[in-house]
């Protein structure tokens, strides 16, 4: 019996943009980032207190086509176990294996593609720079690499070795393509 992806957590993908557009019918790809940083202001929704980051991700959203697709099925692509990891677990990794500032980190984690409002499914582009910066890692890195990440993160329940283990295999995943694009999926 085949493993499915949505007995997981999360999950790296490898689809072709007609792919996308035809498993998330009527779901739009993120804006491209920014050419430069802008402030944006708002408000946490938690504390009230008021909020000002720099960012290249535009906060402009768009209107799906109504007839989106909900519940899309992605079990006829390419995909390796995220082991339950989250975008922010992901923006710690960024920003180790690109040397990069956390805001930085965040302009490659903070883009999604909007479906309806009430999918479960979260699908967000995987930057080619963090993908070739991956697929390159030595081997002889990996164990290095890994426990600066399980420093960075706060995940928990995860078994032992998880940093090493799924490192390797994103970047093996990334090895067999790296000219193609990558999604990471999360489920609410």
């Amino acid at each position: 019996m085949a493993r499915a992806y949505w007995k997981e957590q999360s999950a790296f993908f490898r689809m072709t943009d007609l792919e996308v557009r035809t498993a998330l019918r009527g779901w739009l790809l993120p804006a491209p980032l920014l050419e430069s940083p802008v402030l944006f202001r708002g408000r946490n929704p938690f504390t009230g207190d008021p909020i000002e980051r720099w960012s290249r991700v535009s906060n402009t959203r768009v209107l799906y086509p109504s007839g989106a697709i909900r519940s899309p099925s992605l079990d006829a692509y390419p995909w390796i176990s995220g082991e339950g990891l989250q975008p922010n677990d992901m923006m710690a990794l960024t920003e180790i294996v690109l040397r990069c500032p956390p805001d930085l980190a965040e302009d490659h984690w903070g883009r999604f593609l909007d479906g309806p409002e009430d999918a479960n499914d979260i699908l967000q582009p995987v930057s080619p720079e963090f993908v070739d910066a991956v697929a390159a890692l030595p081997f002889d890195a990996i164990e290095t690499i890994a426990t600066r990440w399980l420093q960075a993160t706060d995940v928990k329940g995860l078994m032992p070795g998880w940093p090493a283990r799924v490192l390797e295999n994103v970047r093996d995943f990334f090895e067999q393509g790296r000219e193609s694009t990558y999604y990471f999926w999360t489920c609410r």
